[in-house]
C-alpha cells in the first residue's frame, strides 16, 4: 500500500511459549481496536516461516523516556501538553476496557510535528485489571513531575507501576523545579498526594484544569517570545546601522580580533593529562553509582516490607565520599593546568559534581524521613488495631473521636513529608467503619457472654434468642455488615443455643419421668413447668405441656 510501517517482531524463545504467544496476539487484536489521535494504531498481527510479528503505524521521534533520562526539562507547556495527550489517551483506552495499559515513559513518543503518541503494549498479563484514575491520576503526577524537573525521579518506571508509592522520596516540587507558576505547583502537589487538598475524583477534572493551565502558560510564552523577538529585531537593528557607519575597516578589525583570540585560546593544552584525569574521576563517579543504587534499593525494600529497617546511611555517604574523590581527581588538574580551557572545563564539571551531591543528600533526607513518617503512622495503625482486638476481647467502646484526633496530630507534625496527608487521610477515612466492624464484634461477644453467664444457667434459651435476632436486624440496614451480622447469629442461633437448649431439655425430661417412675409427681411436674416458663422455644414448651399433660394427678 505504499506506506511506511512498523513491525514488532517477537523472538523465537517468546514465540516457542504458547501462552505468551497467545497473550501477543489477543494484546495486538485488542488494541487494534483503539482508534484515538494519541495512540499508534495496529493495522494487523500475523506470522510468516514461523516469525511473528505485528504491523503498526510508523511513528518518527524520540521517547519521552529518552529524553528524561537525558535530565533534559520540557518546557512548561510542552509538559502540560504531554499530561494532557497522555491522560485522554489513558482514558479512552481505559472507557474501551485495554487490560494492564499503564503509563510508560518509554512508550510515549514526542514526533518531529509536535504530536504525542502513546504505543501500545506487546502483551497484557492474563487476568489484568482496567486500570482506573485511582491509578491513572498519581502517575500522572509523576511524570509532570519527572517532564518538569528533568527527571528527578530516582526509578521513573518503578514510580509509574500500578500500586507504588508515588510519591515516596520526591521532595516538594517547589524547591527542585525553580521558575514554574504556583498553580502549576499546586496541581502536581495535589496529584502526588502533597496537600490536604482533597484529590482529584476524575480524569476528566484533571484534564480540564490541565488545559486551562496550558492555555495560561502558552499566553505568558507568547508575550515573552514577542518581546525577546522585538528585542532581537533592534539589536540586528543598531548592529546593521554600525557596520554601516564603521565600513570595511572595522569589520577587518573584528575579524582579526577574533582570530586573535581564537589562536591565543589554544595556547596550552595537556589532553593527555585531562583523559587522565577524567578516566580516574568516572571510575569514582561510576563507584558512587553503584554505591546510590545500593541506597536506592534498600530503601526499596524498606518502604515495601519494613519501615523500621532504614537504608543504611554509610552507604549513602560513601556514594558522596566517592563523588568527592572525583573532585579532588578534578581540582589537581585545575591546580596543574590553571588558565588553560580545559582547566575551565573541568571547573564546569566540578560545579555538575557539587550539584549531584546536593541533590543526592536532599534525596537521602528526603528517603529518611518518608521511612521515619511511615513508621511513625504505623505505630498509630498498630496501636488502633491493638485497640480494637482489646476492645474486642474485653469489651468497651473503641473512641473513634480521639483516634482521629491523633491522625491529625500526626498529619501536622509530618506536613513537610510528601505523601503522608494522603495516607494519613486514607487511614482517617477507615477508621469509622473499623470501627463499626470491631463495634459489631464486641457485641457479638457480649451476647456470648451474656448466654454462657446468664441466660444458659437459667435455660432462658428464648431471651437469647431474641437478643441474637434483635443484633441482627439492628446491623440490617448496614449493607457491608448485614451478611456477617446475619451469618453470626444464625451460626450462633442455631450450632449453640438450639444445641444447648436441646441437650438440656433431654436432660430434664429424663429427670422428669425418673421423677414419675417413682411416683415423684410433684416433682416432676415442677421440671416441666420450669421448661415451659423459662425455654422460651415453642418446640420444647409443646413437648413439656403434653408430658405435664400426661402425668397422673396426685
Amino acid at each position: 500500500m505504499a506506506r511506511l510501517v512498523a513491525l514488532r517482531v517477537l523472538s523465537p524463545e517468546v514465540a516457542a511459549d504458547e501462552a505468551r504467544l497467545a497473550r501477543f496476539h489477543e494484546t495486538a487484536k485488542f488494541a487494534a481496536q483503539l482508534h484515538h489521535p494519541n495512540i499508534a494504531s495496529i493495522y494487523d498481527a500475523s506470522s510468516a516461516d514461523n516469525v511473528h510479528f505485528s504491523i503498526q503505524e510508523y511513528v518518527e521521534g524520540r521517547s519521552l523516556g529518552e529524553i528524561i533520562r537525558a535530565k533534559q526539562r520540557l518546557a512548561t507547556s510542552d509538559a502540560l501538553r504531554v499530561a494532557v495527550d497522555v491522560a485522554e489517551a489513558h482514558r479512552f483506552a481505559n472507557a474501551k476496557g485495554m487490560p494492564g495499559l499503564r503509563i510508560s515513559a518509554d512508550r510515549i513518543i514526542l514526533t518531529a510535528r509536535g504530536e504525542v503518541k502513546l504505543l501500545p503494549p506487546t502483551f497484557t498479563a492474563e487476568g489484568a485489571a482496567v486500570l482506573t484514575d485511582a491509578y491513572l491520576l498519581p502517575a500522572l503526577g509523576i511524570l509532570l513531575y519527572a517532564m518538569l524537573t528533568g527527571g528527578r525521579v530516582p526509578d521513573l518506571g518503578a514510580a509509574l507501576e500500578a500500586g507504588a508509592p508515588a510519591a515516596a522520596g520526591l521532595p516538594r516540587i517547589k524547591g527542585v523545579a525553580l521558575g514554574l507558576r504556583p498553580d502549576i505547583m499546586a496541581i502536581v502537589d495535589r496529584l502526588l498526594g502533597a496537600t490536604y487538598e482533597s484529590p482529584y475524583q476524575s480524569s476528566e477534572s484533571l484534564i480540564a484544569d490541565l488545559r486551562r493551565l496550558l492555555e495560561a502558560q502558552e499566553k505568558v510564552e507568547n508575550r515573552t517570545r514577542s518581546a525577546t523577538e522585538r528585542a532581537q529585531e533592534r539589536q540586528k537593528h543598531t548592529l546593521l546601522i554600525l557596520l554601516l557607519a564603521g565600513g570595511g575597516c572595522a569589520l577587518v578589525l573584528i575579524i582579526v580580533t577574533i582570530l586573535l583570540l581564537s589562536r591565543g585560546s589554544e595556547v596550552r593544552h595537556s589532553k593527555t593529562d585531562f583523559t587522565k584525569a577524567l578516566a580516574a574521576a568516572n571510575g569514582y563517579i561510576e563507584q558512587s553509582k553503584r554505591a546510590q543504587n545500593d541506597f536506592n534499593e534498600q530503601f526499596k525494600r524498606a518502604s515495601q516490607t519494613d519501615f523500621n529497617k532504614a537504608p543504611v546511611q554509610a552507604v549513602a555517604e560513601q556514594a558522596v565520599a566517592y563523588l568527592g574523590q572525583a573532585k579532588e581527581v578534578y581540582r589537581q588538574f585545575q591546580a596543574a593546568h590553571p588558565g588553560e580551557d580545559k582547566a575551565r572545563d573541568v571547573g564546569f564539571l566540578i560545579t555538575d559534581l557539587d550539584g549531584n551531591i546536593q541533590r543526592f543528600r536532599e534525596t537521602v533526607q528526603v528517603r529518611v524521613n518518608y521511612l521515619d513518617a511511615n513508621r511513625r503512622l504505623k505505630e498509630v495503625n498498630d496501636a488502633v488495631e491493638a485497640d480494637i482486638v482489646h476492645k474486642v476481647n474485653q469489651g468497651g467502646k473503641i473512641d473513634v473521636e480521639q483516634w482521629i484526633s491523633r491522625y491529625k496530630s500526626l498529619a501536622n507534625e509530618l506536613s513537610g513529608v510528601q505523601g503522608m496527608a494522603t495516607k494519613i487521610g486514607a487511614q482517617m477515612s477507615t477508621l469509622p467503619n473499623k470501627a463499626e466492624s470491631a463495634t459489631m464484634r464486641i457485641e457479638a461477644n457480649q451476647l456470648m457472654h451474656d448466654f454462657t453467664e446468664k441466660s444458659r444457667p437459667k435455660h432462658e434459651y428464648g431471651k437469647a434468642i431474641e437478643a441474637w435476632r434483635a443484633f441482627r436486624q439492628k446491623y440490617d440496614g448496614i449493607e457491608r455488615l448485614r451478611n456477617q451480622a446475619l451469618e453470626t447469629s444464625d451460626k450462633y442461633i442455631e450450632f449453640t443455643i438450639r444445641r444447648d437448649a436441646t441437650a438440656q431439655y433431654g436432660i430434664l425430661s429424663m429427670q422428669a419421668r425418673g421423677h414419675a417412675e417413682k411416683r415423684e409427681y410433684a416433682k416432676a411436674r415442677e421440671i416441666y413447668d420450669h421448661v415451659i416458663k423459662s425455654f422460651g422455644i415453642q418446640e420444647y414448651i409443646d413437648k413439656a405441656t403434653d408430658a405435664l399433660a400426661k402425668l397422673p394427678k396426685e
